[in-house]
């Protein structure tokens, strides 16, 4: 996969391109474009700007959950043990 950072090892790419080719593999665009627009953390960004604030992302416990939960949800579709 194309455009990785450098920086990364291998064995960090290797993983950022078997969940991005299990996302293609097994969701439509418009799911995986769904699924970013229902980010807790970019909601929150909003809510935020909407009243005048910054709209940097918020990452308190609720948001960390979230991805925990998200995450854990896709390892254990994609197989991999947390």
């Amino acid at each position: 996969m194309d455009g990785i950072s450098s920086s990364l090892d291998k064995k960090q790419k290797d993983f950022i391109t078997k969940v991005f080719r299990y996302l293609k593999t097994n969701y439509t665009d418009s799911e995986l474009r769904e699924l970013a627009h229902e980010d807790l953390a970019w909601q929150k960004a909003r809510q935020r700007k909407l009243k005048g604030g910054s709209d940097a992302f918020i990452y308190d416990e609720e948001v960390l959950n979230y991805y925990r939960v998200l995450s854990r949800s896709l390892l254990t579709a994609m197989d991999i043990k947390c």
